[in-house]
């Protein structure tokens, strides 16, 4: 689509406030409300520019007009993320919403996985408490979701032309699949972190994302049904990064974009609504690079015996420091983390859709009078009583082993409704 020239860009451009220009002239930086102030400019510059040229029949690519590349690259300096309203019609975001119902209810949707190490091919695993949500792993040219494509190709464009005048977006070389995400409406969440344990590039802990791109799908969200992004102030700066720097709405149509690493902690506060989104993540090429110069498979014949020797040095700092994690979490939340196996998104081998070879399992759970009675049908045929085992941890989790199938199963409660979550044995849950 045809570009605005320099005169437009440097109409909308503008000036930062007098104040906050002088506290950047001495060296202070700017205080979080003058940052919160400037986020809320830098959004209604955006949401006006859109308006215009909506009007002059730019409505589907707004966002890459010189005017607003020129706002999104400044908010991205000056605040460390952009909001965009509108970047998808509400009707697509609609398709792709019920596409991922349909793989929510048909079981093609997995728990979200944790860790992973600095490639994504170290210990992995899953911990409903510190993360709730269910992924789906999408190219883009999967049948039936045309509008998923259609918007991949909007972000991927707009990403590219900040990047022509952002010097940290200008050696962006791919970027991740779709991970298509349902935080159920149960309280699901997912705990403050970063995406990139990486300080803009350095550290040992680089694993080449630089930019987090999200789509929300999400009609008629309301404050009260939860499932804010949380953004904090930077992990890098030596600001409080306690401090909220801002909540973001999951609505309909809005694209969010910040920073990876840990310029941007966050977190995603409990959904008491389906909330869906689609993610995808920007690769530095050089840090990525990095990080993959420290994988230990067995491709690695033509490299050197050092950098062999240092590569699974660092998988075992990696894997010592997830077991740290995963004990810390365990102990904290009471609860017991499922191992996974992990890919890497950049190479095309993310976790496939799951194939479930389980048999075809119902149950019914009665409370009545302070009496619990559960009736189990597996492949139709009911499960005597003998065969079940029922218990109460002390998490008030009920926790219903069937030993004929050596399967469990964790229904976790919560108010007015039940998770359901199956593991393929105990040992695992």
């Amino acid at each position: 689509p045809p570009r605005m020239g320099k005169a437009s860009r440097k109409r909308a451009g503008g000036k930062k406030p007098a104040r906050l220009e002088q506290q950047d002239a001495d060296g202070t930086g700017p205080s979080e409300r003058e940052m919160q102030q400037c986020a809320a400019s830098g959004k209604m510059l955006l949401d006006r520019l859109r308006d215009e040229f909506s009007l002059l029949g730019k409505q589907e690519w707004w966002f890459i007009m010189d005017p607003c590349i020129e706002v999104i690259k400044r908010e991205l300096q000056r605040n460390n993320y952009v909001i965009l309203d509108n970047f998808l019609p509400g009707h697509k975001c609609a398709e792709i919403r019920e596409c991922l119902k349909e793989a929510y209810a048909g079981g093609s949707m997995e728990q979200g996985a944790l860790a992973g190490g600095v490639t994504g091919e170290n210990l992995a695993y899953s911990l409903t408490q510190v993360r709730g949500d269910y992924v789906r792993w999408i190219e883009g040219k999967d049948e039936g979701m045309a509008p998923l494509a259609e918007y991949m190709t909007k972000i991927d464009t707009c990403v590219s032309q900040v990047g022509e005048q952002e010097p940290a977006l200008a050696n962006i070389s791919n970027r991740s699949k779709a991970m298509c995400t349902l935080y159920p409406g149960n309280g699901a969440r997912y705990i403050k972190h970063t995406d990139n344990s990486c300080a803009i590039g350095e550290g040992d802990k680089c694993n080449g994302r630089r930019l987090t791109c999200i789509l929300y799908l999400n009609h008629g969200w309301t404050a009260a049904d939860g499932g804010q992004l949380r953004l904090f102030e930077s992990a890098i700066s030596g600001e409080d990064e306690t401090a909220v720097l801002a909540d973001v709405e999951p609505l309909e149509g809005r694209a969010i974009m910040f920073w990876s690493d840990r310029r941007v902690p966050h977190e995603v506060l409990p959904a008491y609504r389906d909330r869906f989104s689609v993610t995808t993540w920007y690769f530095d090429e050089a840090e990525k690079q990095r990080a993959r110069l420290n994988r230990v498979s067995a491709d690695m014949a033509d490299v050197s015996h050092e950098h062999q020797e240092a590569a699974k040095q660092q998988a075992a700092r990696d894997r010592e420091r997830i077991e740290r994690e995963i004990a810390g979490f365990e102990k904290k939340f009471g609860a017991t983390a499922r191992m996974r196996t992990q890919g890497d998104e950049q190479e095309g081998s993310l976790p496939e859709e799951p194939h479930s070879n389980n048999p075809e399992l119902n149950y019914t759970l009665v409370v009545s009078d302070g009496q619990i009675e559960v009736r189990v049908l597996l492949e139709g045929t009911e499960i005597g009583p003998g065969d079940l085992d029922l218990q109460v941890n002390s998490q008030d989790e009920l926790v219903l082993t069937l030993d004929v199938t050596q399967e469990e199963l964790l229904v976790v409660q919560i108010p007015h409704t039940c998770l359901l979550y199956t593991s393929p044995s105990p040992r695992d849950s």
